[in-house]
């Protein structure tokens, strides 16, 4: 800033200086005399000049209005190169590891003209606090006829009529996953010879602040922003979609070339408004932050053109898709395949700079004629967002065979690196889908299924009123895939929010643990490499799957001259030979061999349940264990038992008798066991009645005796228990665990079930019955249904 200088009435000259930093919004100030002196400084506050002030606010009103134009076209206020000034008219800095870095255009090349060259330019930006050159870009022109030397008046007319915005991508160098958005002015290349190489410092290339970008600042808040910059009318005609998402690509290179488009990105969505009525795709990619728009699903919808096994439109970036229908009839194709895979999203050090975002709303996704295949398929990277509002998923066909592909709405699966994808970078932040007021009409299919593909970040399903769903099944990818050292690792996915529908676990492999009796000491250095930590049902929590690599035998490996030894109870077992190939059963008859303690595989896949799912926490009031998979009843606040069958629900006094001087004795005679009655008295009759209880009766009498009166009958009510719920772990006696409460319930997780046996009821002890003269459900199609 320019100093000011102020006369005064005797004739010396006082100057004042006023620095701004623009960034801190901080200022210093000084002011000399013609000595220079410094006669004041920074937090003086006795100069109180009117002419003084005036000069001071008109000489930063100038700079700040500088500083306002040297900002405009993306250049940091210190770049006074009048070549990029003019230049760059705009430039953007995405996916970034910290936007506080600073960031330079370092060099702009320009070759070609004498001596038949085909000229090109070249730009580079780096990342000036690493010294890395982070992206680039190189355009050429085609190779001109022989012996024509191109001027650059031709070259500039080239490269305007085909590159208005132009994307830098990483793939010339580091691979670090940033990329830049740069509008330039092409004709200041006249400016420039052929053969220039512009090298420049921070003071000459430096890119404004505001303009570079990570997930913190820009990306984290698109799904909330609703804005766009650039609107595209598409009518329904057919073709013009198609052509249109063709016309948003751009060839910029990179492994991400497919989902760029140099006219979209987080500063400039591009919204395309699909008019009302038919539109048709060939497998396109939607590039990053290009939206759809519909005029209703209703009355806007997207088909494929062409007979290709391809998903009708993909979507692997950030976008938002509105008020449309998206059909599929080419079985098992999806209508949306949205698969970002993670090598998108990290930079070569493996820090992640990107972050999906997507939102759907008000969207059919619609598998029409014989397509029997996903409505929605994704695999989620890592730090994704994607959300779900109105939306449904259905297929037209109802008898939906059995297929190699799952017959599913919506299938979501993890992503790490798998047997047939080895090099697939490891997910290291959760990832979350979130779904509000979502369903499907289909009632023979899994409306939802997510996938572990590899134990890595854990995703999330949120589920809000999304009650019209078949089915939620979770799987984990077997054959050795999934590998994980405890058995509740092998699950990737929480289930929250609010689900009451059935739900389907698969675990071919199994969530196989150790187990000891119920009380057994488990102690000893060995412990800890074949148990893990022990629950209350002697349970470990290390997964031992047999012929794995974490089977007891790989655990334990080559015991040759050891002294460590697994103490059950006091008895010890201490290997001496190698057990790498041992199974498992042999280890254990091992075990049994020296300590007498008999220890179990146990397989707690079916221990797994959505947390969105609803339960309640009760204690088990009687002297036994409850076991899982049975049917329980409340007993009193908090307490549950067995549900049974033939219980008295209750008693009423037919006649009251008279002359009764004490409480006569109630008994219940009948073909069950365990009612008990009271009965109380006032006035030498008998008043009330109350039962317990009991289990199994058909028929049952009340027979009252003693008192000293006469005559007194009480009848009973014989029922069977209310069910409160089912149990999915076993409940110790005077224990506590979750009961699940919902009313449909995926057979399996019941003892004694079927997938189509039919009506239901309970016998004695809370056990699922066919049989049982009283029906309490239905189970059709692997699901169980309380009435």
């Amino acid at each position: 800033m320019k100093p000011v200088s102020l006369p005064v009435t005797n004739g010396s000259g006082l100057t004042v200086s006023m620095r701004v930093n623009f960034k801190t919004g901080s200022e210093t100030w000084s002011v000399t005399g013609s000595s220079t002196t410094a006669l004041l400084d920074n937090g003086k506050t006795f100069v109180d000049s009117p002419n003084l002030k005036a000069a001071v606010a008109a000489q930063v009103s100038s700079s700040l209005s500088a500083e306002a134009m040297l900002s405009a076209g993306g250049m940091a206020p210190q770049v006074r190169d009048p070549f990029l000034r003019a230049f760059v008219q705009d430039i953007r800095v995405y996916h970034t590891k910290d936007h506080t870095n600073r960031f330079i255009i370092s060099e702009v090349d320009l070759f070609g003209g004498a001596g038949n060259l085909s000229p090109y330019v070249r730009i580079y930006v780096k990342n000036l606090t690493t010294n890395i050159v982070v992206c680039s870009k190189q355009l050429s022109l085609p190779t001109p006829a022989a012996s024509a030397d191109v001027a650059v008046a031709t070259f500039i007319t080239w490269l305007q009529a085909n590159y208005q915005t132009l994307v830098l991508t990483d793939e010339l160098y580091s691979f670090s996953n940033v990329l830049a958005y740069l509008t330039p002015d092409w004709s200041q290349l006249a400016t420039i010879p052929y053969g220039t190489k512009l090298y420049t410092t921070f003071a000459a290339g430096g890119i404004h602040p505001s303009r570079i970008y990570d997930d913190g600042n820009g990306g984290s808040d698109y799904l909330d922003l609703d804005r766009y910059g650039t609107r595209i009318n598409v009518p329904a005609d057919g073709a013009t979609f198609d052509a249109t998402i063709v016309a948003l690509q751009d060839t910029v290179g990179g492994a991400t070339s497919a989902n760029i488009s140099s006219k979209a990105h987080y500063a400039n969505p591009v919204r395309l408004f699909l008019s009302e009525g038919g539109h048709t795709d060939a497998n396109r990619f939607v590039p990053a932050f290009v939206e759809l728009q519909g005029s209703g699903r209703t009355r806007t919808e997207i088909r494929r053109s062409g007979n290709a096994l391809a998903a009708v439109i993909q979507t692997h970036v950030e976008t938002k898709v509105r008020d449309l229908k998206i059909i599929s009839d080419m079985d098992p194709q999806y209508p949306d395949h949205n698969d970002p895979v993670n090598g998108m999203c990290f930079d070569p050090s493996g820090y992640q700079t990107r972050f999906f975002r997507q939102k759907w709303e008000r969207v059919d996704f619609v598998m029409a004629g014989t397509n029997a295949g996903q409505g929605f398929g994704c695999g989620i990277p890592s730090g994704a967002l994607i959300e779900f509002n109105a939306c449904r998923a259905y297929h037209e066909r109802t008898d939906l065979p059995g297929s190699t592909y799952v017959a599913t709405g919506w299938f979501f699966h993890n992503t790490g690196p798998t047997i047939n994808a080895p090099t697939i970078r490891p997910s290291t932040m959760p990832s979350r889908v979130k779904m509000v007021a979502c369903g499907s009409s289909d009632d023979t299919f899994e409306a939802i299924y997510i996938s572990t593909l590899e134990r890595v970040a854990l995703c999330t399903l949120e589920l809000v009123d999304c009650d019209n769903f078949a089915m939620l099944q979770h799987e984990v990818l077997s054959g050795g895939e999934v590998i994980t050292d405890l058995a509740v690792d092998r699950v990737g996915w929480d289930v929250v929010g609010n689900y009451a529908g059935p739900f389907r676990y698969k675990d071919l492999d199994g969530a196989w643990v150790l187990a000891a009796p119920v009380g057994t000491v488990i102690t000893g250095a060995l412990a800890a490499t074949i148990f893990g930590t022990v629950d209350s049902l002697g349970r470990g929590a290390k997964w031992i799957k047999n012929g794995s690599t974490k089977s007891l035998g790989a655990r334990l490996g080559d015991m040759t001259g050891n002294s460590a030894s697994l103490t059950l109870n006091g008895q010890s077992w201490t290997p001496t030979t190698d057990l790498t190939s041992a199974s498992n059963t042999s280890i254990t008859d091992a075990i049994f061999a020296a300590t007498g303690v008999q220890l179990t595989q146990v397989d707690l896949r079916l221990e797994t349940f959505p947390h969105a799912s609803p339960r309640r926490r009760m204690r088990n009031s009687t002297a036994t264990t409850i076991p899982k998979g049975r049917f329980v009843t409340r007993v009193s606040r908090g307490h549950v038992e067995l549900a049974q069958v033939g219980v008295i629900a209750g008693g009423k006094v037919t006649a009251g008798g008279t002359g009764y001087t004490s409480v006569p004795t109630a008994t219940i005679v009948g073909d069950g066991t365990g009612a008990t009655a009271t009965v109380t008295i006032a006035g030498g009759v008998v008043t009330g009645i109350t039962t317990t209880r009991g289990k199994g009766y058909t028929n049952a009498t009340v027979v009252i005796s003693g008192g000293g009166g006469t005559g007194a009958t009480a009848t009973v009510v014989i029922g069977n228990d209310p069910i409160l719920g089912w149990t999915i772990r076993d409940i110790l006696a005077g224990g506590d665990d979750e009961v699940i409460t919902t009313k449909r319930i995926w057979w399996e997780y019941i003892a004694g079930a079927t997938a189509d046996g039919g009506a239901w009821g309970i016998s004695a002890d809370g056990q699922l019955s066919f049989g049982a003269p009283i029906k309490l459900g239905y189970a059709i199609g692997g699901t169980l249904t309380i009435a």
